[in-house]
C-alpha cells in the first residue's frame, strides 16, 4: 500500500474492503495513528496505519481475553524476541512491538498486493510462471521461522500476500502463543481447517513437520484452484485429512512430487522446508547461481521471472499528520462487547466458543454512564440484570421451533448448541459419523435486532469481493436484513457466534452474529 506525504498530510492507498473505526475502537496503537480496520479473526483484530512520519503499517492487537492470562503475556514476550531477529526474502518483519500494553499488539510493514486466497477466488489457479516462486518463497520463510524455533502452525493462503518483489508469508510466531494459550483448553485443536496437519488435528504437539503439510495444502491449492481436502464443513474436512488422499488433479511438473511428499500423513515422512527449497532450487540453479546456495536461486527466480499479479481494488485516504495522538480510544456508554476465542476458525470444528466479556466504562466514567437499562420485555436474572447468552448456533428454516410463525420481519429459526461451553466434535473425524445431537438444546424462535451487529465470513456476503474471509471467523458487516434475505432464498443455514437475550415472550433477541465458514 504506498503512502506519500504533502505538508502535514498523508496519502495511504489501502484495499477498498478497508473498513472504517467503530466507536468503539481506537484511534492510536503505541506509536502509530490508525487509519482503517483491515479484518479480524481468531487471534486478534488487523489494523491499517501510519507511523510518525507517514509510512503505511499494519498493526495487529490480540485479543483481550488472551491480554488477561499472565502466561500468555510471557509467552507472547518469548515470541516476539525470537520474532524481531527472523529476516527473510519472503518473510514479512516485525518492526515493532509491546507485549506488555493492556491489550499486547505488534505492527509490520504494510505489503501491496492481494493474498493467494484472494488471487485464486478471483481468477482461479495461478499462472503457472508464478508457481516456482511461490512454493521457493514459502519454503523459505518457514526455512528462516524454523532456523529460530518458531513453527508458523497457520500457514494458509490467507496468510500468503503475492507482492511486487515477491510471495510474503504473514502470521509467524503469534500463532504459537495464541495457540499455547488454547491449547491449556481440553481438545482443543489448533490453526485454520482444512489446512493443517492430521497431527494437528489430533492435538499432538506441534512441530515444523506441520508447517511443511501446510505449504504442500497451499501450493495445491495455488496450483489446481481448489483445496486438496475439499470444501464443507470444518469437521468433514478434517475427516478428509486424516483418513482420505489429497486431490492432486492437475498438478505437474516440478512442485509435483515435492507437493505429494509433503503431504504424507506419517510426519516422519516429510521433507523439511529447507529440503524443499534446496530441490526446488535445483530447477533453476543452473540459470542463476551454479555455484550459489539456494537463496540466491530464490534472489534470481524473483527478480528475473516474478511480476506483479492483478491486485484488489483500493482507495486513497488522506490523513492529517497532526491529528495523531489528539484523539483517544473512544468508547461507548454501558455495553460490553464479546469475543471468540481460536487460532483460524478451529472453534467451528470443536464446536465450542469460549468468550470473554469486559466493560466498557470504568471507574469514573463508568459512574457517569449509569446502569445498563434493559429492552422492554427483556428477561433478567435475580439480581434484576439482563442475562445475555453467548453461544455458538446454527440459523436457518430448518432450526425453526414448532408451532405458529410468530409476525414481524429479521425472524430466524435458531438452534443453540454447547452452550456450556464444553468442545464437541459435530462430526467425529476418524469415522465420519455425527458426534452432536443438536436434540439437546431447543429451537427457539430469533428476531435480530435492527441496529444487530452481523459479521459474515463468505456464506451471504460473497459479492463484497476482497472483503471477506472465507476461513475464519466473520469479517465484513453487513445489514441484519442481509443475513433473513439469504436465508429465506436459499432455505439455508449458518453457523455463527450469535449473542442474544430472551424475552418474556421467549423469542430471543439477537444482537451480534458472527459467522464460521470453513471452505
Amino acid at each position: 500500500m504506498n503512502a506519500g506525504t504533502g505538508g502535514r498530510t498523508v496519502l495511504v492507498e489501502l484495499p477498498a474492503s478497508a473498513m472504517d473505526l467503530s466507536p468503539e475502537e481506537p484511534y492510536r496503537i503505541g506509536p502509530y495513528h490508525l487509519v482503517k480496520r483491515l479484518g479480524a479473526g481468531g487471534m486478534g483484530v488487523v489494523y491499517a496505519g501510519i507511523d510518525r512520519r507517514g509510512r503505511p503499517v499494519a498493526v495487529k492487537t490480540v485479543h483481550v481475553q488472551y491480554a488477561a492470562d499472565p502466561a500468555f503475556r510471557a509467552r507472547f514476550a518469548r515470541e516476539v524476541e525470537l520474532m524481531r531477529r527472523v529476516r527473510g526474502t519472503c518473510v514479512v518483519p516485525l518492526i515493532d512491538a509491546d507485549p506488555s500494553a493492556e491489550q499486547p499488539w505488534l505492527a509490520a510493514p504494510l505489503v501491496d498486493g492481494p493474498t493467494l486466497s484472494a488471487q485464486v477466488r478471483g481468477h482461479g489457479p495461478l499462472d503457472p510462471r508464478l508457481l516456482l516462486g511461490l512454493g521457493m518463497g514459502a519454503a523459505e520463510a518457514l526455512a528462516q521461522i524454523h532456523r529460530h524455533g518458531i513453527a508458523h502452525r497457520d500457514l494458509k493462503p490467507a496468510n500468503v500476500i503475492l507482492s511486487a518483489t515477491g510471495p510474503k508469508v504473514l502470521d509467524f510466531g503469534i500463532a504459537r502463543a495464541v495457540d499455547e494459550t488454547a491449547l491449556t483448553g481440553t481438545g482443543v485443536v489448533t490453526g485454520s481447517s482444512g489446512w493443517i496437519s492430521p497431527q494437528q488435528y489430533r492435538g499432538e504437539p506441534a512441530t515444523f513437520a506441520d508447517d511443511v503439510f501446510s505449504w504442500g495444502c497451499t501450493l495445491a491449492y495455488a496450483a489446481t484452484g481448489r483445496p486438496p481436502f475439499g470444501t464443507g464443513m470444518a469437521d468433514v474436512v478434517a475427516f478428509r485429512v486424516l483418513q482420505t488422499d489429497p486431490d492432486l488433479e492437475g498438478l505437474e511438473g516440478p512442485l509435483a512430487p515435492l507437493v505429494r511428499a509433503a503431504l504424507d500423513k506419517d510426519a516422519g515422512e516429510r521433507p523439511s522446508a529447507e529440503q524443499l527449497l534446496e530441490q526446488i532450487a535445483q530447477v533453476k540453479r543452473d540459470r542463476y547461481a551454479a555455484e550459489g546456495d539456494a537463496s540466491a536461486v530464490l534472489t534470481g527466480v524473483l527478480d528475473r521471472e516474478w511480476f506483479q499479479v492483478e491486485g484488489t481494488a483500493t482507495q486513497t485516504h488522506s490523513v492529517a499528520l497532526h491529528a495523531a495522538g489528539r484523539r483517544g480510544h473512544r468508547r461507548r456508554a454501558g455495553r460490553g462487547r464479546a469475543l471468540a476465542v481460536g487460532a483460524g476458525a478451529a472453534a467451528l470444528l470443536l464446536g465450542a466458543v469460549l468468550v470473554a466479556r469486559w466493560p466498557e466504562n470504568s471507574g469514573e466514567e463508568a459512574a457517569e454512564a449509569g446502569p445498563v437499562q434493559a429492552e422492554a420485555g427483556e428477561a433478567r436474572t435475580a439480581t434484576g440484570e439482563v442475562e445475555e447468552t453467548v453461544t455458538q448456533a446454527l440459523l436457518g428454516h430448518r432450526h425453526e421451533p414448532d408451532g405458529a410463525r410468530p409476525g414481524g420481519h429479521l425472524l430466524v429459526g435458531l438452534q443453540p448448541f454447547d452452550l456450556d461451553g464444553e468442545p464437541h466434535y459435530m462430526i467425529d473425524v476418524m469415522t465420519g459419523e455425527p458426534n452432536v445431537d443438536l436434540d439437546e438444546r431447543e429451537p427457539l424462535w430469533g428476531r435480530l435486532a435492527e441496529d444487530a451487529e452481523v459479521l459474515c465470513a463468505w456464506s451471504f456476503c460473497t459479492e463484497a469481493a476482497g472483503a471477506l474471509d472465507s476461513s475464519a471467523y466473520g469479517t465484513t458487516p453487513v445489514e441484519p436484513g442481509v443475513l433473513t434475505g439469504f436465508l429465506d432464498a436459499t432455505r439455508g443455514e449458518v453457523v455463527a457466534e450469535v449473542t442474544y437475550t430472551v424475552n418474556v415472550d421467549g423469542i430471543a433477541r439477537i444482537t451480534r452474529v458472527v459467522e464460521f465458514f470453513q471452505p
